[in-house]
């Protein structure tokens, strides 16, 4: 059984941001049906997401956090879109996961060792993956829960890595 993680009050913000960016994200995909078929469809998504992991790479920490910021809103907004209908807490779905893979691998204490090199081969093997699951809805869709936690994992790491500086 997973033990609870209590919330940090620096995740417990990202939290919050995210609900928020996923608010206005939602909204602006709300206002044109169109644009959610394209941006969320599989070979369009897996580009984009690719295309976000690699400008997460190289960039101050700052620059770095930011780019982590917008793969995790566009992760979660993938999962809105393939559970959308379905009243399924996204993120609690995300949460769990984040506990699984904390207990799994050593936590933020573990996160933190991992160099940005580290986080971007991570996020690349599970895109792969994703990639790689796209036919079966089910396992594509857990894919995406995991590769989301794995994305926030990261975004919470680099802020902590600017809160420490």
């Amino acid at each position: 059984m997973l033990e609870p993680v209590a919330c940090s009050p620096a995740s417990y913000g990202i939290l919050v941001k995210l609900r928020g960016a996923r608010r206005a994200f939602h909204a602006t995909l709300t206002d044109e049906a169109g644009t959610r078929e394209r941006v969320f469809a599989t070979p369009q998504l897996l580009r984009t997401l690719k295309t976000h992991i690699e400008r997460s790479d190289r960039r101050s920490a700052t620059e770095r956090c930011l780019r982590l910021f917008e793969l995790t809103v566009l992760l979660y907004g993938a999962l809105d879109w393939q559970f959308a209908g379905n009243g399924i807490d996204i993120e609690a779905d995300v949460q769990l996961e984040r506990m699984r893979q904390n207990h799994l691998h050593g936590g933020p204490p573990a996160d933190d060792r991992l160099s940005a090199e580290d986080w971007l081969v991570r996020l690349r093997q599970q895109v792969s993956r994703l990639e790689q699951e796209a036919a079966d809805e089910e396992s594509y869709a857990s894919r995406l829960v995991k590769l989301t936690a794995l994305a926030q994992a990261a975004l919470e790491s680099a802020c902590r890595r600017i809160e420490l500086q």
